[in-house]
C-alpha cells in the first residue's frame, strides 16, 4: 500500500541548525527540502490583517502548489549550491560579512524522478514559529523543530549580520504578540535576546506533544535521529555534519550569566 504524500513542517530558534536540518532531509530519496521560500514571508507581509489560522490554511495549499510544481518539473527559486544540492549554511565564518545571502546564488531548482507521494519539507523559523500550534492543527501531521544550547545560539547571533544581533524577529512578530511586544520594548540587548530565545522555548515546550522537538547538538551526534522520525535513512549525509566542539562554550561567559538571570524554559531542554 503507498504512503500518502508526506508533508513536513520544519522550523526552530535561528542559528541552531535548521539549514543543516534542511539539507540533511533533503539527501533522502524522493525527497525535497527548501529552505525559507521568499514567496511564503510575501504572503505574510501582503496580508497583514490575516491571522495564524488563515496562513496556516494558505501553507497547506502552498504546500500542495509547491509539491505539484516539483513534479511537474516546474523550477523553483531556490538558494543552493550550484550543482543542486541544500546548503548546510548560508553564513560566511567572517563576521563582518555585510549581508547573510551576498554569495548564496538563488538558482532555478528541479529534482526529477520524484514520486507522486515524495517527502516535501519546507523550514521557517519565525514565520513557522510565530503560528505553530496552528500549522500542526491545519493538518500537517509532521512538525520538527530545533534548538541548540542558548550560548552557542546568541553567540552566533551576535557575530553574524541577522536581526537578532539588533533584539528584532520580523519574521515571527506578525502572528505572535509576545514576541512583538518584547522585540518593541527597550532593555539591553543581551538581556532582550535572552528572553527572547527563553520565549521560544517556551513555545516548544508548550507544544511538545505536537512538535518532534530535536537539539541540535543530538543531530550532530546521529544524524540518523532525524531520518528515524521520517523512517528513511540519512546515514549517507553523515559526512556533512561536524561534531561539535564544546570548547566554544568557555568564551561566552556574558552570556551564560545572562542566561541564567533571564531565562527560565531553557531548562527544560538544557537544563546544565
Amino acid at each position: 500500500m503507498a504512503r500518502a504524500p508526506r508533508n513536513v513542517i520544519l522550523t526552530g530558534i535561528p542559528r541552531s541548525g535548521t539549514t543543516l536540518v534542511t539539507a540533511l532531509i533533503d539527501s533522502i530519496p524522493d525527497a525535497v527540502a527548501l529552505n525559507e521560500p521568499y514567496w511564503q514571508f510575501e504572503w505574510m507581509m501582503q496580508h497583514e490583517t490575516s491571522n495564524a489560522a488563515t496562513f496556516a490554511r494558505y501553507l497547506l495549499e502552498d504546500f500542495a502548489a509547491t509539491r505539484e510544481k516539483l513534479l511537474q518539473g516546474v523550477p523553483i527559486p531556490e538558494r543552493r549550491n550550484p550543482d543542486g544540492t541544500a546548503m548546510t549554511n548560508y553564513y560566511r565564518s567572517d563576521p563582518q560579512s555585510p549581508k547573510a545571502d551576498t554569495d548564496v546564488p538563488t538558482i532555478p531548482f528541479t529534482r526529477p524522478g520524484l514520486t507522486p507521494n515524495f517527502t516535501l519539507a519546507i523550514k521557517h523559523n519565525g514565520p513557522y514559529l510565530s503560528c505553530l500550534r496552528q500549522i500542526v492543527e491545519a493538518g500537517f501531521t509532521q512538525a520538527i523543530a530545533i534548538v541548540r544550547h542558548p550560548a552557542g545560539v546568541i553567540a552566533s547571533w551576535n557575530s553574524m549580520p541577522v536581526p537578532q544581533k539588533k533584539g528584532k524577529m520580523p519574521g515571527a512578530i506578525m502572528y505572535w504578540p509576545q514576541m512583538r511586544q518584547l522585540t518593541d520594548t527597550p532593555m539591553p540587548l543581551l538581556e532582550k535576546q535572552v528572553r527572547m530565545y527563553d520565549l521560544m522555548c517556551k513555545r516548544l515546550y508548550n507544544l511538545r506533544d505536537l512538535v518532534h522537538v530535536v537539539k541540535y547538538e543530538d543531530v550532530t551526534e546521529n544524524p540518523n535521529i532525524i531520518g528515524n522520525f521520517l523512517g528513511q535513512d540519512v546515514s549517507a549525509f553523515s559526512k556533512h555534519i561536524k561534531k561539535r566542539d564544546v570548547s566554544f562554550y568557555n568564551d561566552v561567559s556574558p552570556i551564560t550569566e545572562a542566561i541564567k538571570k533571564y531565562g527560565e524554559f531553557y531548562r527544560h531542554f538544557y537544563p546544565d
